[in-house]
């Protein structure tokens, strides 16, 4: 006999419809109707379909909540890279000087100009303000390529590491 059927031994069993776990004895099981038993089945089988899926449907809203606050804290930090970064490291061709006494001393100041704007600052024509965009959009992308997100420093408790290797692998199969 396996263990859990030795006679008289008696065990916490649960029926698939969601009774209270009363004890049963071991033996009782096996005196069962097999069609009691395969109902019950079908039973536990639908109870634990259903709650794969509320598990899915956690996961899925998990999984955006993630996204959605990843996606802010990249936006924050890039757009701080932005404001540090200063307008001389959009490369050359570019009057820095014109534009920095302009009041157009970073990279955040330039996105926020008009094209109108750069154009009326003495010193600066056509060309520079034209060259601006794509240097602007170059600086963008290498802030947002910069931008980590790593989970807090705060000390890590036993099960934190499965955790977010767990929603990285979920993430990663969306």
């Amino acid at each position: 006999m396996a263990e859990g059927e030795r006679a008289g031994e008696t065990g916490v069993v649960t029926d698939a419809a969601g009774s209270d776990g009363a004890s049963v004895d071991a033996g009782e099981i096996s005196r069962r109707e097999p069609s009691e038993i395969l109902k019950a089945l079908r039973r536990a089988v639908r109870e634990l379909k259903g709650l794969m899926d509320e598990l899915a449907g956690l996961a899925s809203r998990l999984l955006k909540e993630v996204s959605k606050q990843t996606k802010a804290v990249t936006e924050a930090e890039m757009q701080a890279a932005l404001r540090s970064m200063s307008v001389r490291s959009l490369g050359a061709g570019l009057r820095y000087g014109a534009l920095e006494k302009g009041g157009i001393r970073t990279v955040a100041d330039a996105m926020a100009s008009s094209h109108q704007r750069i154009l009326a600052i003495r010193g600066v024509g056509e060309l520079t303000a034209d060259a601006l965009g794509p240097a602007i959009r170059a600086a963008v992308e290498s802030a947002r390529a910069g931008v980590r997100v790593l989970p807090p420093s705060t000390p890590r408790r036993p099960g934190d590491t499965t955790f977010l290797r767990s929603v990285a692998e979920l993430s990663e199969y969306r």
